[in-house]
């Protein structure tokens, strides 16, 4: 059984798939269309972005331009150690929302004041967890918040295995 390391990634309304690859699929543009087709089955209707790291561990990207770009400001983000309102860390966590049995997102509620209450709680949820994953299975946890309004949600966490689950509820805790 062939292992991959990948991602779905959300940001801002939009969701693409990264994947891991050896640094030589890079270099040939045939290769690097071969692999993201090979990893489409796994992520289907997402574009891909494939990723090979250095010796020094600095990520080259292949993929559509605009989500290179969002990458891109992100590497080189990390790679100055600044924290800027305009950039944010990326977390690759699995969030979401169901009031009254009905699953919303941010971006698809029209009112206001619902909107900063769900991106608010989301990014206490990111900062609390980060970008924590298990040690074992290299899997992300999966926290759903539901309830009757949104000033009444309760959070339910999932994973792979009980001991990534034990340590998000102790974060968020």
């Amino acid at each position: 059984m062939t292992k991959i390391q990948g991602a779905v990634i959300k940001e801002q309304g939009v969701s693409f798939a990264i994947t891991v690859v050896k640094k030589h699929i890079l270099t040939s543009q045939p290769q690097c269309q071969k692999a993201a087709s090979s990893f489409q089955p796994l992520f289907p209707g997402l574009p891909i972005v494939l990723m090979a790291q250095d010796s020094r561990g600095i990520p080259t990207f292949w993929g559509r331009k605009t989500l290179l770009i969002f990458l891109a400001i992100f590497t080189l983000h990390r790679s100055h150690g600044k924290n800027t309102d305009s950039v944010k860390e990326l977390i690759m966590i699995d969030i979401s929302f169901e009031l009254n049995g009905r699953k919303v997102s941010p971006n698809n509620l029209s009112d206001a004041l619902e909107v900063a209450m769900l991106n608010s709680i989301k990014e206490s949820i990111e900062k609390s967890v980060g970008n924590l994953r298990c040690t074992e299975h290299g899997q992300q946890p999966r926290i759903k918040a539901t309830g009757r309004s949104l000033d009444a949600l309760n959070l339910e966490v999932s994973g792979c295995c009980d001991l990534l689950i034990n340590q998000v509820k102790k974060k968020i805790s």
